[in-house]
C-alpha cells in the first residue's frame, strides 16, 4: 500500500505544470472561439478530456481538448468538393498554432 501511495506521486503533475496546461487550455479555447463563435471567452465550448479530463493524468500524459464549434461550421465545410472535414480541422490546427506555435498539435 505504501508503494501505490509513493509511486503516484512520483508520478503527479506538479502545480507549476498544471498551471501551464490550464494557461495553454484558455488560450486555445480563447482562439477557437474568436475564430468560430465571434466570442473572447477563453471557457465557453470546450472541455478537459482522456486521462486529463478524468482526472487520472500523470506527468507524461498528453491533454486532449474537446471543442464545440456551431452547427453552421461543419455545414460549410461539408459541402467542400473534396476532404470538407478534413479542411475543416486544419482551419482548427492552424488556429492553435497561432497562439502555441512550438507546441506539438495533432
Amino acid at each position: 500500500m505504501g508503494l501505490l501511495v509513493q509511486k503516484a506521486s512520483f508520478y503527479a503533475i506538479s502545480l507549476g505544470k498544471r498551471q501551464l496546461i490550464a494557461k495553454r487550455y484558455h488560450r486555445i479555447t480563447k482562439a477557437i472561439n474568436r475564430e468560430f463563435w465571434d466570442s473572447e471567452s477563453d471557457s465557453a465550448h470546450s472541455l478537459y478530456v482522456g486521462s486529463y479530463g478524468r482526472g487520472t493524468a500523470i506527468n507524461t500524459s498528453d491533454i486532449d481538448i474537446l471543442v464545440e464549434l456551431p452547427m453552421s461550421e461543419l455545414d460549410r465545410f461539408k459541402f467542400y468538393s473534396s476532404n470538407g472535414p478534413s479542411r475543416l480541422l486544419q482551419v482548427i490546427r492552424k488556429t492553435i498554432i497561432n497562439v502555441l506555435p512550438n507546441s506539438d498539435i495533432r
